[in-house]
Order: C-alpha cells, then structure tokens, then sequence
C-alpha cells in the first residue's frame, strides 16, 4: 500500500493515491449510496474526509451540553451549574466509520494492519473526544485512512453491500 507523507493531502490534490482517487470519484452516484461494497466505501471515506476538513467533524460528531447541578453555593441555597459536553458519533457518519473498519478488517494481513488500527483510533477520537486543530498531523489521519479505502478498492474485487448495511 502507498503511504501519502505528512504533508501530500487528498484535500491540496497530492495524495499517494491522488489519479486513482479521481477515476473512483468520476463513477461515484452524484446523490446516494453506492450500490456496491467498493462505491460505498469511496463514498464512505468522501463523506467523513469532507466533514473533518469542511466542519471539523462537525456533522460526524453529536456534542450535547447539560447542565449539570454542582450543589449549593450561597446562604440562600441557590444551586450552581456547570456545562458538561457529550460527545459521540452521529449514527449516519458512525456508519462509514464502521464499514471501512469491519471490511479492512477481513484483509488485515495484507498489510499494515497495526497503523490501520492507529490511524481509526485517532480518527475517532479526532470526532469523539476533541475539536480538531487542522494539523498536518491531524490530516495525516485522514491521509491515511484515504490510502488504505483506494488501495482496497483497486487489489479487492467489489461485491454488495453487507446485509445489515443501511443505505441512504
């Protein structure tokens, strides 16, 4: 599998895989799923690459604020509250999360895997725990997880769509 270097990103069009890329996106559905495996995981890695660079992951996370009592501060028993934010995924975007892992996962041996897991740990903390800074680094991660969908794409042949995948 080629590797984008820190700094050859898909965004600024230099990514390892960056032809290849390009020719997946010009069969790509203009609205939709894709109806097979390899489509989706294109579209899969677009949608969660565009709305960390667009929204910073945005849209991929679901924060809630509440307000959380902290006790009694005063004389007169007025109660204090403090923020709490909860962060997790948006189901929609949890789904392309989980459908480029679960299927990378069936081919771990045939490369590196150990980066892979790395890299999707990263990712979604990127989403889950904290607001990116649009680090070289942080791009990296996407860099990264774009490298591995194209090289499956082009060395796996394409099949449906898992059963309990929902399309949209």
């Amino acid at each position: 599998m080629k590797r984008s270097l820190l700094g050859q990103s898909y965004w600024e069009n230099h990514g390892a895989y960056q032809k290849e890329l390009d020719e997946l996106n010009e069969k790509m559905p203009l609205m939709g799923a894709a109806d097979t495996l390899n489509g989706e995981l294109v579209r899969a890695i677009n949608r969660l690459y565009y709305d960390y660079c667009n929204n910073g992951n945005m849209n991929a996370c679901k924060l809630e604020v509440d307000e959380v009592c902290t006790g009694f501060h005063d004389e007169y028993g007025d109660e204090e509250y403090e923020e709490e934010e909860t962060r997790e995924w948006n189901p929609y975007y949890k789904k392309f999360f989980d459908l480029i892992n679960d299927t990378l996962w069936e081919v771990r041996d045939e490369f590196d895997w150990a980066a892979f897991v790395k890299n999707m740990s990263r990712l979604e903390e990127m989403v889950t725990v904290y607001e990116p800074g649009y680090t070289e680094a942080e791009m990296n991660v996407y860099d990264f997880m774009v490298d591995a969908v194209v090289w499956y794409v082009l060395n796996h042949k394409d099949r449906e769509l898992p059963e309990n995948y929902e399309k949209d």
